[in-house]
């Protein structure tokens, strides 16, 4: 069973308002989902509340099947994916605009406490409030096999993941421009306190502070391939190694990481035009840590 309060089926694409959704259960979507092919609706000024899922994704919403749907103005709260995936939504195979959304106190078993992306996504996530969610790896966002939505202009906050990617997770060949964010307060039990990254990232425009990782790379850990980071703010992020920054090893796969426009707290990292690159092409990894 799918949908555990609305279900929109293919080629639908209603426009579901200023409803009170909560206390449904499904196999996938919770309190509801978009699963149909084409579906495309616009879900707009409701509060998704205390949903859940058995054995599937999306506590609060799922949608998925090449559809453009708009999610906007809404709360999304204290929903829950028991077994999987994505606490308070998930989307795959779309090109969603999430807006303007209070997505806050959702709990994921797997990854994507707040939002989970999988999948051959574009799409914006934009202007949201994201925060309280928990997940095991990306305790407010989670982007995974090939997702790649603009996340742009959101506050993300007071997440926590209980392993990697507090804020943001973003791996398996994602890579989602993420901008003009303030990601703080975020904590993870093993690496990524601010964001865990694995894949080619553009990272610009940010203000990443007082996150916290118990491992690595408090502010931003960074493996497998390109990171860059333009313009952005790094501060008091916490972690016994790379408090603001670490640089991983993984054998044969060699991670770099190059820094422009960008600072940390003490001036670690200077403000100039010229890059600021690391490549791993040794066993050492790489921690910054911000000058006391």
């Amino acid at each position: 069973m799918v949908g555990g309060g609305i279900f929109c089926d293919d080629d639908a694409s209603p426009t579901i308002m200023n409803n009170i959704i909560e206390s449904n259960h499904a196999e996938d979507g919770g309190g509801l989902c978009c699963g149909g092919t084409n579906s495309s609706p616009t879900i707009s000024h409701n509060l998704i509340r205390q949903n859940w899922t058995y054995w599937g994704n999306g506590g609060g919403i799922t949608c998925g099947g090449n559809g453009c749907p708009i999610i906007e103005h809404n709360v999304i709260s204290d929903n829950y994916a028991m077994d999987r995936d994505g606490g308070g939504l998930v989307i795959w195979y779309d090109a969603p605009e999430v807006k303007h959304n209070i997505i806050e106190g959702n709990i994921a078993f797997g990854g994507g406490g707040g939002i989970l992306c999988v999948g051959h996504i574009n799409g914006v996530i934009t202007s949201n409030f994201i925060v309280e969610n928990s997940a095991n790896m990306g305790g407010g966002i989670l982007c995974s096999t090939a997702a790649s939505p603009e996340i742009s202009g959101n506050i993300i906050m007071e997440n926590r993941a209980h392993c990697w990617g507090g804020g943001v997770c973003i791996y398996g060949s994602s890579s989602p421009p993420t901008t003009n964010n303030l990601i703080a307060r975020n904590w993870a039990g093993i690496k990524g306190g601010g964001v865990s990254i694995s894949s080619v990232c553009l990272l610009a425009n940010n203000t990443i502070v007082g996150n916290e990782a118990v491992g690595k790379g408090g502010g931003i850990h960074c493996e497998w391939d390109t990171t860059t980071v333009v313009n952005s703010v790094l501060c008091n992020n916490k972690a016994a190694a790379g408090s603001e920054v670490y640089l991983a090893y993984i054998a044969n796969n060699p991670a770099c990481l190059s820094i422009r426009y960008s600072n940390a707290r003490g001036g670690l990292i200077p403000m100039r035009e010229e890059a600021w690159t690391l490549c791993m092409s040794s066993l050492d990894a790489v921690s910054i840590s911000a000058r006391e």
